[in-house]
C-alpha cells in the first residue's frame, strides 16, 4: 500500500512538470450508450473563468481536442434523459447536479477517454494520466451518494403524501446530504494535492459548504509543485479574501474603463462608492440594474457606483452597458491579481460592496434588494 501511495505521487509530481509546455489534449469517449447529437463540455483552466463548447456525437461517441498549457477540469453533459433528476417530468426544468456528468482532467499532450455507461447518473471513469486516477477514486466514492440525495430530493418534490410522510422523507434527504457531503469533504481532504481535489476545494468555497480557515488548513498539505497551478492559486486567492469583510480596508482595484481610460479605485478617495459584480450573463444582476440606476439618481453627488463585470466578451460587455444606459463606472475582472472576482472571494452574482471614503468596507451582500436600499438610505441620513 505504502509503495502503491509514493508511485501515485511520483507520477503526479512528474506530470505537473509538463504543465509550462502548450501542447495537444484529446478526449474521447467510450460510453455504452451516449444518446443525443451532442454533448456540453465544460473547461476550467483553475481561474474563476470557464469556457463552453458543444461537441458533436458521432456514431455513438464524441471526440474533442485543443491545445493547453496547463491542466484543466472537464465536464461533459450528455442528452440522456435518465441522468436529469426532474421535478416535473413534464417540464424541461431539472435540478443540477455533477452526478448526472462526466468528468475528468486532462494536461498538455495527454489522450484521455471517458468510459463507462449513464444510468441514472454518470457511471463513467477516466482513462489515462495519473490525475485521472485520483479524480476516479474522489468521484466513484461521492456519486453513487450525491445520486441518492438527489433522487430523495426529486421524490420530495413530487411527494403528495400526508404530512408526517412527507417529514420522514426529508429526515431521509437531510441524511443523505450529510452523508454525501462528508464523503466528499473526506476525500478532498484525502487528495488535496491534485487537481480536481483543488478544483473542489474552490467549489466548495463557492458554495459556502468550506469555511475560510478550513480552506486555509486543507491546503497546507498540498504538495509545493501543486502551488505553481492556477487551480492552488484561485484557492489561495479565496482564502486570502477572507480579510475583505465589514471593517476591513478594501484593496486597490485596477482595469481599463470602456473608453479605452485606465481605472483605479484610488481616485474614489473620499468617496462613498457601490461595487457591484455583475455579467450578462447573470439574470439577477441584469434585473437588478434599475434598482442601480435608482440609487445612481436618489444619491446623486454622494455615491459613485463601479461595475465589476466577469464572463463576458469585452464586445457583449460594452455593448450592456450602452444599451442599458448604465453611465457609471466599469471594468472587467481579469486574471491572477486582478482576478477580484477571487481576490475579493465573490461566491455568487451579483454582489455589491459599499465602501467609505476612507476605504472602509462599510457593507457586504449576496444579491440586489431593497434591504441595500434601505440601509443606504439610514446610512447617508445619518451622515448628513
Amino acid at each position: 500500500m505504502y509503495k502503491e501511495i509514493i508511485t501515485t505521487v511520483s507520477m503526479l509530481l512528474l506530470s505537473i512538470c509538463t504543465f509550462a509546455q502548450e501542447t495537444a489534449f484529446v478526449l474521447s469517449s467510450q460510453i455504452d450508450n451516449l444518446e443525443g447529437k451532442v454533448v456540453y463540455v465544460t473547461i476550467w483552466d483553475g481561474t474563476s473563468t470557464m469556457k463552453n463548447k458543444t461537441i458533436p456525437v458521432v456514431d455513438g461517441q464524441f471526440n474533442y481536442s485543443e491545445t493547453t498549457a496547463s491542466p484543466l477540469v472537464i465536464r461533459v453533459s450528455a442528452t440522456n434523459p435518465g441522468v436529469l433528476k426532474k421535478p416535473d417530468p413534464d417540464k424541461t426544468g431539472a435540478y443540477p447536479t455533477k452526478a448526472a456528468s462526466m468528468w475528468c482532467v486532462v494536461q498538455p499532450g495527454e489522450k484521455v477517454k471517458l468510459i463507462g455507461r449513464l444510468t441514472d447518473y454518470a457511471e463513467t471513469s477516466a482513462v489515462g494520466g495519473a490525475e485521472n486516477e485520483v479524480c476516479n477514486k474522489i468521484l466513484k466514492s461521492y456519486f453513487p451518494l450525491l445520486n441518492k440525495q438527489m433522487n430523495l430530493q426529486v421524490k420530495l418534490a413530487r411527494a403528495s403524501s400526508s404530512a408526517a410522510d412527507q417529514a420522514e422523507l426529508k429526515k431521509e434527504f437531510d441524511a443523505a446530504s450529510q452523508a454525501a457531503l462528508d464523503a466528499l469533504k473526506k476525500m478532498v481532504s484525502q487528495n488535496s494535492s491534485s487537481i480536481m481535489g483543488l478544483y473542489l476545494i474552490n467549489d466548495f468555497m463557492l458554495r459556502g459548504q468550506l469555511s475560510i480557515p478550513e480552506a486555509a488548513n486543507l491546503i497546507k498539505t498540498v504538495d509545493n509543485s501543486y502551488k505553481k497551478t492556477e487551480f492552488y492559486k484561485l484557492v489561495a486567492s479565496r482564502i486570502s479574501a477572507g480579510k475583505y469583510v465589514v471593517g476591513a480596508k478594501m484593496l486597490t482595484i485596477t482595469g481599463t474603463l470602456p473608453n479605452g481610460k485606465a481605472f483605479s479605485n484610488t481616485s474614489l478617495s473620499g468617496k462613498y462608492y457601490l461595487i457591484d459584480f455583475w455579467g450578462t450573463w447573470c439574470v439577477p444582476c441584469m434585473a437588478g440594474m434599475p434598482h442601480l440606476l435608482d440609487l445612481k439618481k436618489k444619491y446623486a453627488g454622494k455615491l459613485e457606483i463601479l461595475g465589476i463585470d466577469k464572463g463576458d466578451t469585452e464586445e457583449k460587455w460594452k455593448t450592456a452597458i450602452a444599451e442599458k444606459g448604465l453611465d457609471w463606472y466599469h471594468i472587467m475582472s481579469g486574471s491572477g491579481i486582478y482576478d477580484y472576482v477571487a481576490q475579493l472571494n465573490v461566491t455568487g452574482f451579483p454582489t455589491t460592496i459599499l465602501v467609505g471614503p476612507d476605504g472602509t468596507i462599510l457593507y457586504r451582500s449576496l444579491g440586489i434588494s431593497e434591504d441595500l436600499n434601505d440601509k443606504l438610505d439610514k446610512y447617508f441620513s445619518a451622515k448628513q
